[in-house]
């Protein structure tokens, strides 16, 4: 098989595999606010028995309007038949969205305590293990959790775990991926907003990142993502997990043959 054809049944197989994601939502237990704004809400997925742990869920979609959580909520519900306590949370998204994208963030990372406790049956939640874990854009805040400190005031330290994250703003802008995707969320380019993609960029950050927080942070990505490239996580310093023959939507895909990588990557 040539790269061309690769390319393009990689593409068609992210598309299907998408589309069924949507077709078969799997509705919250409940959903909380968080703040004031209309997207400042939570769906919380239970598990059956007692919660082995909280796991907040970022979702993707490059950042645009069009594209919400919905796409999220089988691997919610997956992750909460697994034992987990799963915030899926809903955040302002769009073009120049990014003070109010990170600033939901700060806001849900305030927030979480307050939210854990009103979550029903959820015991003593606060006091379990915490993973944030976001899959494409939503990797990128998951990512910028953990370079910023957030949710390490009170509670246990957070795990971050992305999954075929856009790890790099900086050359994700400049390589145009998502049809302009980065550039249109950050309000502009490397160039033009250097101050901003100082701010927003885990992979400017890293520097500033200490050793323990470092450890509490990876990222997966599959070598046939034709979305998100791969070799945006492979060269992060980030530790990385690669998943062979996976696409962009098989990590997030319970039915996917390589959901078992996926479940170890989240869990260990």
């Amino acid at each position: 098989m040539d790269s061309t054809t690769a390319h393009r049944d990689a593409v068609v197989a992210e598309q299907e595999t998408l589309s069924r994601l949507l077709s078969r939502p799997e509705a919250p237990d409940e959903t909380l606010p968080y703040g004031p704004d209309a997207d400042h809400l939570v769906d919380v997925f239970h598990p059956t028995t007692s919660p082995r742990g909280v796991v907040l869920l970022l979702h993707g979609g490059y950042w645009r309007r069009a594209v919400d959580r919905t796409h999220a909520t089988p691997l919610a519900r997956e992750l909460a038949r697994r034992g987990h306590l799963v915030l899926l949370p809903e955040y302002r998204r769009g073009n120049g969205s990014c003070p109010t994208t990170l600033g939901d963030m700060v806001r849900l990372s305030a927030q979480l305590p307050r939210l854990l406790e009103r979550a029903e049956d959820s015991g003593a939640a606060a006091d379990l293990p915490l993973t944030v874990a976001g899959h494409s854009a939503g990797g990128h805040p998951a990512l910028w959790w953990g370079v910023c400190g957030l949710g390490h005031g009170a509670g246990p330290v957070p795990r971050i775990r992305a999954l075929a994250p856009v790890a790099d703003l900086t050359r994700g802008a400049r390589e145009g991926i998502g049809e302009g995707a980065v550039a249109d969320f950050m309000g502009g380019t490397p160039e033009e907003l250097p101050e901003a993609y100082a701010h927003a960029d885990p992979a400017a950050r890293w520097p500033e990142v200490p050793s323990h927080r470092r450890r509490t942070m990876q990222a997966l990505h599959g070598d046939r993502d034709r979305r998100v490239p791969v070799e945006h996580t492979a060269d992060s310093p980030v530790e990385s997990v690669i998943v062979r023959g996976a696409h962009h939507f098989d990590v997030v895909d319970p039915a996917s043959a390589h959901w078992p990588a996926v479940v170890e990557f989240l869990e260990n």
